[in-house]
């Protein structure tokens, strides 16, 4: 671009100088159209030159520094993000050009993020670069998160420095889980952080949202039947565990088990989290034994019949409210002075029956003052209305003459079409009472909440399988996360190292589940590819040719106790077997650092960019270190051990 604007600006001053001091004193108007059409051409072509080196040069630039350098961060005035890049994925950007906008893209699958680059090359034409596989993405905000980067001399990507302007102030106190950075066209950055609140922390279920408890309801889980193909959730966890609590045995408002401890838990979990509401009941039913569908259908159903009394509640308010109006009008003329103190009283209860809100059919309202105010005075209105013949029998004189008599014949006159609408009301109001006191209990709330904080971290994937390790989880080491700790503890124990050579062998895998898992403690484990295969190698050596098994008496790559760690049956078994055992084994190593945490999503926008630094890792050549500073050593180096996470 800036050839094309020298060329074309050169080639119109000529044309201007040659134009104002030889053709026009020869007075040969004729030519000047053709110059100034000329001039116009080559000022279009210089503006679109101008804009096109303009465009050019938009963007960021990378910068290549040492590794110290890129890592000397003030965190006071700038925060980073950190895009693992290994120097291999470094190829595939285009470094002759400015970025002009980036987006990271999860596959949701058990293949790495990946980042997707846009470069300027001028006004008409934009290079888009092929998906970058990225390990990980970290906000370096705080010296801690810088050190961990420091440490770790073997990683290498892209350094984002943003300025710290309200950054800082916004993630104050939290600690960020995910960083997932998007580099806009006007050269801004929006960052999706989520930030971890743990559960000890937790004492109020509504603290959670709908969708929060949602996703850890329905979180994949360990199952109880290994040998089961049906998938169970922590839901069904959970449920298994309450219905065997429950002393449940028919369908019986009478029965004792509604009044027991584990009856009411029961009562308030299922009207919380109905199997119908969102949930897999063809998974839940096949996890469950006959008996204890059998106690699911009838605490559902009662709970349903409670949750129906909120909607018959509300009907019968509107029956009686139509039933008094009627009573009234056919009463007024024959009412007696007696009988104005009831007349009273109805129309009191006339008057509460009309603040009683449509919203009070859904149980989810009734913690709200108001509506117990409501029924509570609902409640003392009813029961003294039908109590009231005894009040006015009390007040008559006695003998109860002819005149009392009727008065009281009256009243029983104008009760008789209300007594049925009042009693059914009441009974509604004394279901929903009782309903509203079991699911508002704190006590039911915190076991609750104590159910399924216990059963997600003791039986769910994230926290207790092989396959989502590559998840990197926070850990009790506080700045270290989990894989971080089972890279110290590789690097300090060979056996280990061997366990996980064993475990990120996929030749038998049926799907890719463990994928992500595998690629994550490869990028940890010292040892080079080569050095793998031939592991895999001495393990086949060592399977039993007449029965298929490995024995545990063999030596396993020349260490004596790693068998002994994976047969704890001390049984011969297949290869595929062993690596089962070698990545339940690292599970449950992992397992001890685990902590118990939801994950809550905040979104900054228009975050200031200032520079884009590539930050290299330190290889060490000929004994001595040497800082990549360049795209050209990086790619032009074999790779040395760097430490990558998905």
């Amino acid at each position: 671009p800036l050839i094309l604007l020298g060329i074309s600006l050169t080639t119109f001053i000529i044309i201007l100088i040659t134009y104002l001091q030889f053709i026009r004193p020869l007075n040969r108007y004729f030519l000047d159209n053709h110059v100034i059409r000329t001039l116009y051409i080559l000022g279009l072509l210089i503006c679109f030159s101008a804009l096109d080196f303009v465009a050019y040069h938009f963007g960021f630039s990378i910068k290549y520094i040492s590794r110290d350098q890129a890592l000397n961060i003030d965190t006071s005035k700038q925060s980073s993000i950190f895009i693992s890049i290994s120097s291999d994925e470094l190829s595939k950007m285009e470094h002759k050009y400015k970025i002009t906008q980036f987006s990271i893209q999860d596959t949701k699958s058990n293949s790495s993020p990946q980042i997707y680059i846009e470069y300027s090359a001028g006004l008409l034409d934009n290079i888009k670069s092929p998906g970058i596989n990225i390990h990980e993405i970290l906000l370096l905000n705080t010296n801690d998160s810088i050190d961990t980067i420091k440490k770790r001399e073997d990683v290498s990507g892209l350094l984002i420095n943003t300025v710290n302007n309200t950054l800082q102030q916004q993630i104050q106190g939290k600690q960020i889980t995910k960083c997932i950075p998007t580099l806009h066209r006007n050269l801004t950055l929006s960052l999706n952080l989520y930030y971890a609140i743990f559960d000890s922390s937790i004492n109020d279920l509504t603290y959670y949202t709908k969708q929060e408890l949602h996703d850890i309801l329905i979180s994949q889980a360990i199952c109880d039947n290994t040998t089961s193909n049906v998938k169970q959730s922590v839901y069904g966890h959970i449920v298994s565990k309450i219905l065997e609590e429950c002393p449940v045995t028919k369908l019986d408002i009478n029965n004792s088990w509604i009044n027991t401890k584990e009856g009411k838990l029961a009562i308030a979990f299922f009207t919380k989290f109905n199997p119908e509401h969102l949930f897999d009941t063809d998974e839940l039913s096949m996890n469950l034994t006959r008996e204890l569908n059998i106690k699911l259908k009838h605490i559902t159903d009662y709970v349903k019949h409670l949750q129906y009394s909120y909607t018959l509640f509300y009907q019968s308010t509107k029956i009686l409210d139509s039933t008094l109006q009627e009573s009234i009008k056919h009463s007024e003329k024959n009412i007696s002075d007696i009988n104005e103190p009831l007349m009273k009283l109805i129309n009191k209860l006339k008057n509460t029956l009309k603040l009683i809100p449509q919203c009070i059919q859904n149980p989810q309202n009734i913690h709200k003052l108001s509506i117990q105010s409501i029924i509570k005075n609902l409640q003392y209105q009813v029961e003294y209305i039908l109590n009231y013949r005894d009040h006015l029998e009390n007040t008559l004189e006695h003998p109860i003459n002819d005149a009392s008599q009727d008065s009281l014949a009256l009243f029983d006159v104008l009760i008789k079409r209300l007594r049925d609408p009042l009693k059914n009301t009441l009974n509604y109001i004394n279901n929903i009472k009782y309903h509203s006191k079991i699911i508002q209990n704190i006590e039911h709330n915190k076991a609750i909440i104590s159910e399924i904080r216990d059963t997600y971290f003791n039986t769910s994937y994230d926290t207790n399988h092989y396959s989502h390790l590559w998840k990197n989880r926070l850990s009790k080491e506080g700045s270290l996360r989990i894989l971080d700790i089972l890279k110290e503890k590789i690097d300090q124990n060979t056996e280990l190292q061997d366990i996980c050579n064993l475990a990120v062998i996929d030749t038998f895998d049926t799907n890719t589940n463990n994928q992500r898992t595998n690629e994550a403690i490869k990028q940890i484990l010292p040892q080079t590819e080569s050095e793998l295969i031939s592991i895999t190698d001495k393990i086949t050596a060592m399977i039993d040719a007449n029965t298929g098994l490995i024995s545990p008496n063999n030596d396993l790559i020349s260490k004596k106790d790693i068998l002994s760690k994976l047969f704890p049956d001390n049984q011969p078994c297949s290869l595929p077997e062993l690596i089962e055992h070698a990545r339940h084994y690292i599970t449950t190593l992992c397992k001890e650092y685990m902590v118990s945490y939801i994950e809550r999503e905040i979104q900054i926008n228009n975050v200031q960019v200032n520079s884009i630094v590539w930050l290299p890792e330190k290889t060490t050549i000929s004994n001595q270190h040497s800082i990549i500073t360049s795209p050209e050593q990086v790619t032009g180096l074999s790779s040395t051990t760097q430490y990558k996470q998905p």
